[in-house]
């Protein structure tokens, strides 16, 4: 037996315009960078909640520190900053 995956699976939401995602059903986007994932987090009691209302303020607390340090590493792309990061995976 076939499967198909629902109509909005089956696209990167990034590709197609707004009007194609409405049709599609893809009513919210992704946060597109840190401070966008940062700023989700603090608003969704959820997900909060399953990961613990003690570890979310200790991890938005580091991961706000990460960024600022990587915020001044250097330029995106940059080498500088590609060694930074990969030092730390």
């Amino acid at each position: 037996m076939k499967l198909t995956p629902p109509l909005h699976y089956q696209v990167d939401p990034n590709m197609v315009s707004e009007d194609e995602r409405q049709v599609r059903g893809i009513t919210e986007r992704l946060p597109s960078g840190p401070e966008e994932a940062n700023h989700a987090l603090r608003g969704d009691k959820v997900l909060q909640s399953a990961l613990g209302e003690k570890l979310v303020p200790t991890f938005m607390t580091v991961l706000e520190e990460y960024n600022r340090r990587l915020d001044n590493v250097g330029p995106l792309d940059s080498k500088e900053r590609r060694d930074w990061l990969t030092a730390r995976m």
